[in-house]
């Protein structure tokens, strides 16, 4: 689906990505893991099309992004950053309906299929009760919901079957449960299981939380002084060896016995 080959990229003279390549398949969940700095944030940058490799191609479905105009790549990539603030106050509905504007014309308002895929995205992500509600009243776990719900409603479109579908549509999430105590950190991660396994819904997410990459993702990414550490199944890429490489921490690796999961604990610095 996303395939990077050989990509490097510089902020002035600085090189922060070095020789990156990759590949996200139609489906999949992958987490990007590395310590601050080492370029994750840059990397997600270049998935969704914001920023353009010094070096190298990313090619969305054989498609160059550098060949594809920004409607086009809004259309099939969506980012939810870390955090969202509001200069005015919108309701969690009309948040939604902001995902539609890369399949509006200039100056066209929307129409009944955009509030039918925004309702529909809100009920995708649980949130359909909330959709009067202030987005600025919102818990941060209901208003990281939100934003996801807008990045689908950014994704999908109607099919014949007047069902939403996503258009081979891949979501990148920058630190998704940053700042959220344990319980809103669950719900977003149910979230996006049902996205993934109800909707087909391709995910990438940049974290540094190891629990989470455990749980949710099948493919791991790891990145280290911008270059590409390892990559693989997540079974097979999460170990105490790998964790010690990227982060010069010791942590114990294992499966719990009732969840069937695998659950990483830092032990201490090497």
């Amino acid at each position: 689906m996303l395939n990077c080959e050989n990509i490097s990229f510089c902020y002035e003279s600085k090189t922060v990505l070095r020789e990156i390549s990759l590949r996200i398949r139609r489906g999949e969940r992958t987490a990007v893991l590395g310590p601050n700095g080492s370029g994750k944030t840059t990397l997600l940058g270049l998935f969704g099309g914001l920023l353009k490799p010094k070096n190298g191609r990313i090619t969305l479905s054989g498609i160059d992004l550098a060949d594809m105009s920004p409607t086009q790549i809004a259309r099939r990539l969506a980012i939810v950053p870390q955090e969202t603030r509001l200069t005015f106050d919108y309701s969690v509905l009309q948040m939604t309906l902001m995902g539609r504007y890369p399949h509006l014309k200039r100056f066209e308002h929307e129409g009944l299929d955009d509030y039918k895929i925004a309702r529909e995205a809100l009920a995708a992500t649980g949130i359909s009760q909330l959709e009067d509600r202030s987005y600025k009243t919102l818990s941060g776990g209901e208003k990281q919901r939100v934003v996801i719900a807008s990045a689908l409603t950014q994704l999908w479109q109607l099919k014949d079957s007047q069902k939403p579908s996503p258009n081979e549509g891949l979501l990148l999430l920058d630190e998704p449960t940053a700042s959220l105590d344990i319980g809103y950190q669950l719900d977003i991660i149910k979230a996006l299981l049902v996205l993934n396994e109800n909707h087909k819904t391709t995910l990438v997410i940049s974290t540094h939380d190891l629990g989470l990459a455990a749980r949710l993702s099948d493919e791991i990414i790891m990145i280290r002084h911008g270059r590409l550490l390892a990559t693989g199944p997540t079974e097979n890429t999460l170990t105490r060896e790998t964790i010690r490489d990227l982060y010069d921490i010791e942590a114990e690796v294992h499966r719990n016995q009732e969840t069937g999961h695998l659950m990483v604990v830092p032990l201490a610095r090497k």
